[in-house]
């Protein structure tokens, strides 16, 4: 059949396809065509493999939804119009992610990028196929306790982008290392339990440990701070050590076996 030069054809491959992981879901971008072949585009179709995996939509992005996050997938977009179905185009930039769930006051950061997570869950994107560094750091009166997921220990976590979405949690605890007199509840930080102290009476015993902090209290209490605590809080042993400032502004303290650095 002779085909006229102004017939309408099928449409040709679109450019710039990148894809972008989430948990169970990848998103797609891509330059949608100029060029249309001659016949409006009806559909952009993504395909997920593999499974053949599929997502259509007017327009970019679109979402594929249904993913196994422990799989490593390949996108590719193709156009339609009334004539045909173009030929289907890979993604050149294929993003896998890790999920970061943090739990404690610290923060969650990679070597290879600007992004933090230090509360929540955080997502992290990386090239597929690469190999990216995590650290937990911990907040001042915290210490980190160790990952969980796609890493265990404490030490840094290095995580292969060989799927989907990965999950890694990280997990910070409290320095046991000041308590309130006739309260099991501990403090990392003098300034945490003297927030918390009675307005009256109240007794803060600290640990013969270095707080790095400046101590400032700005309310009406009245209250006593024992520091050089052993281990276990039975007996005054030595001294605490408080590196930096204290600023009393209202309220009384008496301090006992603390040093001011």
């Amino acid at each position: 059949m002779f085909r006229g030069i102004s017939d309408p054809i099928a449409p040709g491959a679109p450019s710039g396809v990148t894809a972008t992981a989430g948990n169970g879901q990848d998103t797609v971008t891509f330059i949608p065509l100029v060029s249309d072949g001659g016949s409006p585009i009806t559909s952009y179709t993504v395909t997920a493999n593999p499974g053949a995996i599929t997502a259509s939509g007017p327009s970019s992005p679109i979402t594929v939804t249904g993913l196994v996050n422990s799989i490593p997938y390949t996108f590719t977009v193709s156009a339609k119009n009334n004539i045909g179905t173009g030929p289907a185009v890979a993604a050149s930039t294929n993003l896998y992610g890790v999920g970061v769930t943090v739990s404690g006051n610290g923060l969650v950061y990679s070597t290879t990028t600007d992004t933090t997570c230090s509360s929540g869950t955080c997502p992290f994107l990386f090239n597929a196929g690469s190999t990216v560094e995590m650290i937990g750091s911990a907040s001042n009166g915290s210490r980190f306790s160790g990952w969980g997921g796609a890493c265990t220990g404490t030490g840094p976590c290095n995580v292969p982008m060989n799927s989907l979405c990965q999950s890694l949690t990280a997990t910070f605890d409290t320095l046991p290392n000041a308590r309130i007199l006739g309260n099991t509840k501990l403090y990392g930080l003098l300034q945490s339990a003297y927030d918390d102290a009675s307005d009256t009476g109240a007794v803060i015993q600290a640990k013969g440990v270095t707080f790095v902090e400046n101590l400032s209290m700005d309310k009406s209490k009245k209250l006593n701070i024992e520091g050089g605590f052993d281990p276990i809080f039975s007996v005054q042993n030595g001294n605490t050590i408080l590196q930096g400032t204290l600023t009393i502004a209202l309220g009384r303290v008496v301090l006992n076996r603390l040093t001011i650095e």
